[in-house]
């Protein structure tokens, strides 16, 4: 089901519950320090929620914006169904929760991530389904659960997304697949698959090979790496990639704008806005890999040690960036078509934040993580978006929390 439907914009009290990015896997080490916020911590942070909608006797919904479950591409629905089927095992109290919120007759909403792309196969919806109703020991679940497999669209108060499809090495092709079904194949790998691949393949032949074989099999991985890299950088200004792009627009976007309540018009900008090219390609490498490296490399001269903030030529560009720049484009594009609403919602990036237009007409948050991060940019674990509106306001009201699973309650996150 696409269509975010209307329960949060009727009478009375409403809330919208916003999270991204758990990034469940079962590699999670139970031993670990953070295991319990990452499973039991939310299980609690949900119960909460739960326990406050009932309060407010309001209508509430929860959104999780990608990247729920870490599985593989969706190319392979088998391997995608066995791998959340050891995650299920492994986070019992969660998929509890979820459950319990369903059952207390709640929304929950789930929006593919690029790191649980193969949700936008049946096969993987229906299993997950099922993992969570088996949570639910009375069998009583009167709530509904709704997969979205790119937007989130309550006309006239909220547009969300997870916002890979911003992220030019994570973006997806034809993410929606090009054939127009229900039982969707996206168009293509992301780079980042194949960046993933070439570390691991690196890995490995330093672990298992002679120094010498491994120094041999690192010159083949790297060749290979870039042969792949220029072929792909290539087609992405092709004719047949253009081709592509224009049945993908006619076709599956023209049924998908009709699903959620957007123009195709700007829906098709949005997707414009995705399109990743050779240029803006090369530039992340060369920042990641290069430029990354050298500033690391410099901090341990004596020029850099010892640096609490440095200057701008000093850093890396901003994980963040790239949605800064994207979420006013989309909402100027909205505002074209009669549609803009007044938050948008992204997650992805790990860096929990608010922002908005100079004018104040619309805003910018991002609901951050829930895993422990070792990246410096990254924000610290359990934030969230809460929208919530009443009889007596005029407008939602959205506001950026953070779950403090110590105290047992939200509290105001520094964005």
């Amino acid at each position: 089901m696409d269509r975010a439907g209307s329960g949060a914009s009727g009478r009375g009290h409403w809330g919208i519950t916003v999270v991204s990015d758990l990034h469940l896997s079962r590699h999670c080490d139970p031993q670990h320090a953070g295991h319990d916020f990452h499973e039991a911590g939310f299980a609690r942070f949900l119960d909460d929620v739960r326990r406050r909608a009932a309060e407010r006797r309001s209508s509430w919904r929860l959104v999780i914006l990608g990247d729920l479950v870490d599985l593989p591409d969706a190319s392979t629905p088998a391997k995608a169904i066995t791998e959340l089927t050891r995650v299920a095992s492994g986070h019992p109290r969660l998929f509890e929760a979820v459950a319990a919120f369903l059952a207390a007759g709640l929304q929950v909403d789930l929006v593919a991530g690029n790191h649980d792309v193969a949700l936008l196969r049946s096969a993987v919806r229906a299993r997950l389904t099922e993992l969570i109703a088996a949570g639910d020991g009375d069998g009583g679940m009167r709530g509904s659960m709704a997969f979205h497999p790119w937007i989130f669209h309550l006309p006239g108060v909220l547009y969300a997304e997870h916002g890979s499809q911003y992220h030019d090495i994570s973006a997806v092709p034809a993410l929606l697949g090009l054939d127009g079904a229900e039982d969707r194949q996206p168009g293509g790998q992301p780079l980042i698959a194949e960046l993933e691949r070439y570390r691991g393949q690196l890995r490995d032949r330093r672990i298992r090979a002679s120094e010498a074989a491994a120094l041999l099999g690192v010159g083949q991985e790297s060749l290979r790496f870039a042969a792949v890299l220029a072929r792909q950088t290539l087609a992405l200004s092709g004719r047949e990639q253009a081709h592509r792009r224009e049945h993908y627009h006619g076709l599956t976007l023209r049924r998908y704008a009709a699903q959620i309540g957007i123009a195709q018009d700007a829906l098709v900008g949005i997707d414009d806005l995705t399109a990743a090219s050779a240029w803006s390609i090369g530039a992340r490498l060369t920042r990641t890999w290069v430029v990354g490296p050298c500033v690391r490399a410099a901090r341990n001269l004596p020029v850099g040690r010892g640096r609490s903030r440095d200057p701008l030529w000093w850093q890396p560009a901003d994980r963040a960036a790239y949605l800064r720049r994207a979420w006013p484009a989309v909402h100027r594009l909205l505002h074209a078509a009669g549609q803009a609403v007044p938050f948008y919602v992204f997650g992805h990036t790990h860096c929990a934040e608010a922002l908005s237009l100079p004018d104040g007409t619309a805003r910018y948050l991002n609901a951050g993580t829930w895993q422990m991060s070792r990246q410096r940019t990254a924000s610290p674990p359990g934030t969230f978006v809460e929208i919530t509106a009443g009889p007596g306001a005029v407008e939602p009201v959205a506001t950026l929390l953070r779950w403090n699973d110590e105290a047992g309650r939200p509290e105001a996150a520094s964005a």
